[in-house]
C-alpha cells in the first residue's frame, strides 16, 4: 500500500522560504559592500604598480560608480523581460569575472574595463535586490529582509576594509580583488536556492473564483495595461526618488569616503590613527545595523527615519560648529564622536529605510524601472558628493571648509525630515498592493475605499496580479 502523502505546511515552507530570502539578499548585500570599498586600501599599492597620474587613479576608482550608474540603467527593463532572480544571478556571474578580471589586469585599461563591469554587477544588485526581497518576502518579514540586506552590505564593506589593511603590507592588491570573488559566489548559488514561493499566495480575487475560473485565470493570465502616468502614480515615484537621494545626500558619502582626511583634520593623524579612524565607521556601521534589525520590526518607518533624520542632523551640526570654533583641546574628540554618531544613525534610518521605501510604496506597474531609476538618482549623488567633496575642502582639507560642508549636509537632511513628515506614509506590515490605495497628508493616512467589482472585473483583476 503505498504511503501517505505528507503535505508540508504552510508556515513550515514560507518559514524556508524565508531563510533562502535572507541568505540571498545577505550574499548580494556583501557583494555590493565589499566591492565599493576594495579600492579603498587598493589605491596606493594600484598607483604604484601601475604609475597612476591623479587624473588616471580618479578614473581607475570612479569606473566603479559609472559602471553602476549603466547597471541601473539596464535593470530596470531587464528585471521587467527576464525576471528579478535570473537578473541578479546573472549580476553575481558578472561580478564573477569583473573581479578576476581585475586581479588579472597587466594594464590600466583592463583594469578600468574589470572595475566598470564589477560596478554594473553592483548597480543591477543595489537596484533589483530590495524590490526582490519585498516582492517575494511576507509583510511581516519585509523590513528584516531589506534590513539584513543592509547590514549585508555594512559588513562587506567593513570585511573589505579588513582584509585591506592586512593586505596592504606589500605588493597583495590583486588578493583584495581576488577575495571579492567569494560575494559573488555566494550571491550566485543563493539564487540558485530560490525555486518558488512558499505555497500558494493567491491574490483575494483569485481565491473567490470556482475552480474552474481559477485555473483559467492562472493558465491565461492576462498581461497588464496601462500607463505609467495614472494619477497614483507620480506621488509613489516622488517618495521613491526622495528616498533615494536622502539616503545620498546626508552626506554619508563624505563620511565613508573621506573618512581617513577628515579624521586627519579632527586631530587623528598618522598612518595607524588613519586606518583605526577607517575601520571605526565601518564597525559603528555594522553594529548599528544589527540594532536596526530589532528597531525595523517595532517601529515604524516614518518614526525610525524621523530619529534618525534628527540624530544625523544634530550629529553634522555639532561636528560642523567644533570645526569652524577656535580649536581647543577636545575639537578632535567631539568632531570623532559627532562623525561616528552620524554613522549610527545613518545605519538604522537613512540607510536601510530609504531602500525599503523604494521597495514598498511603488506600485507593480513599472515598479523594476522606476526603482531602476530611483538607484540611477542615488549613485548620481554619490557620485557627486564623491567628486566634489575634495573640491570644496581642499587638499589638504582645512577645518572650516570642512566644517561648512558638514552644515551644508545638515541643512538638506533638514528637509529630507520635513519632507518625511509631511509626505512619507507609513508602510510597516502593509501589504506592496495596499500602498498604492492610499493618500497621505501632512502626517495622515487616508484610504480609498474599494468599489464593488463584477465577478468578470475580479477575474481581470486576478489575472493581472498573476499575469506579473
Amino acid at each position: 500500500m503505498a504511503e501517505p502523502h505528507h503535505e508540508v505546511p504552510d508556515s513550515a515552507r514560507e518559514q524556508g522560504h524565508g531563510g533562502r530570502l535572507l541568505f540571498a539578499g545577505c550574499a548580494a548585500g556583501s557583494m555590493f559592500g565589499y566591492s565599493i570599498a576594495v579600492s579603498n586600501n587598493a589605491v596606493e599599492p594600484l598607483r604604484q604598480r601601475f604609475a597612476l597620474s591623479a587624473v588616471a587613479e580618479g578614473v581607475v576608482v570612479s569606473a566603479l560608480t559609472a559602471g553602476a550608474l549603466a547597471g541601473c540603467v539596464a535593470a530596470g527593463r531587464t528585471a521587467d523581460r527576464f525576471g528579478r532572480r535570473s537578473v541578479l544571478g546573472a549580476a553575481g556571474l558578472l561580478a564573477l569575472f569583473g573581479t578576476l578580471l581585475a586581479a588579472g589586469a597587466m594594464n590600466v585599461v583592463t583594469l578600468v574595463t574589470a572595475r566598470f563591469l564589477l560596478g554594473a554587477a553592483v548597480g543591477i544588485t543595489s537596484s533589483v535586490t530590495p524590490m526582490f526581497l519585498a516582492e517575494l518576502g511576507p509583510a511581516h518579514l519585509r523590513g528584516t529582509l531589506v534590513t539584513s540586506y543592509q547590514l549585508a552590505v555594512a559588513a562587506g564593506n567593513l570585511l573589505s576594509l579588513g582584509a585591506g589593511a592586512a593586505l596592504s603590507v606589500g605588493d597583495h592588491w590583486r588578493l583584495m580583488f581576488v577575495c571579492n570573488a567569494l560575494p559573488a559566489l555566494g550571491q550566485i548559488s543563493a539564487i540558485l536556492a530560490i525555486r518558488e514561493r512558499p505555497g500558494p499566495r493567491l491574490h483575494p480575487s483569485v481565491a473567490s473564483l470556482n475552480p474552474a475560473s481559477r485555473r483559467h485565470t492562472i493558465s491565461n493570465p492576462r498581461r497588464r495595461k496601462g500607463s505609467a502616468t495614472l494619477p497614483w502614480a507620480s506621488r509613489p515615484a516622488a517618495i521613491a526618488m526622495a528616498a533615494a537621494l536622502m539616503n545620498a545626500l546626508v552626506g554619508v558619502g563624505a563620511v565613508v569616503y573621506y573618512s581617513t582626511p577628515v579624521f586627519g583634520i579632527a586631530g587623528v593623524g598618522g598612518w595607524i590613527g588613519a586606518q583605526i579612524a577607517t575601520l571605526s565607521v565601518g564597525l559603528v556601521n555594522v553594529l548599528a545595523s544589527v540594532v536596526a534589525l530589532h528597531l525595523i520590526q517595532r517601529h515604524g518607518r516614518r518614526s525610525l527615519l524621523s530619529v534618525g533624520l534628527a540624530g544625523i542632523i544634530l550629529a553634522l551640526v555639532t561636528a560642523g560648529v567644533g570645526l569652524l570654533t577656535p580649536p581647543f583641546a577636545l575639537t578632535g574628540a567631539i568632531t570623532v564622536a559627532a562623525l561616528l554618531a552620524f554613522m549610527a544613525c545613518y545605519a538604522f534610518s537613512a540607510g536601510p529605510v530609504a531602500w525599503l521605501l523604494v521597495a514598498e510604496v511603488l506600485p507593480e506597474e513599472g515598479r523594476a524601472r522606476t526603482a531602476a531609476t530611483a538607484t540611477g538618482l542615488n549613485w548620481a549623488a554619490n557620485l557627486m558628493v564623491t567628486l566634489l567633496f575634495p573640491i570644496v575642502v581642499g587638499s589638504p582639507g582645512t577645518p572650516d571648509r570642512v566644517g561648512t560642508t558638514l552644515l551644508f549636509f545638515a541643512a538638506l537632511s533638514t528637509g529630507f525630515l520635513l519632507y518625511v513628515r509631511l509626505r512619507v506614509p507609513e508602510t510597516r506590515n502593509r501589504p506592496l498592493g495596499q500602498l498604492n490605495e492610499d493618500e497621505h497628508v501632512g502626517g495622515r493616512t487616508r484610504r480609498h475605499q474599494p468599489s464593488d467589482t463584477s465577478g468578470k472585473e475580479r477575474h481581470d483583476q486576478a489575472a493581472d496580479e498573476l499575469g506579473r
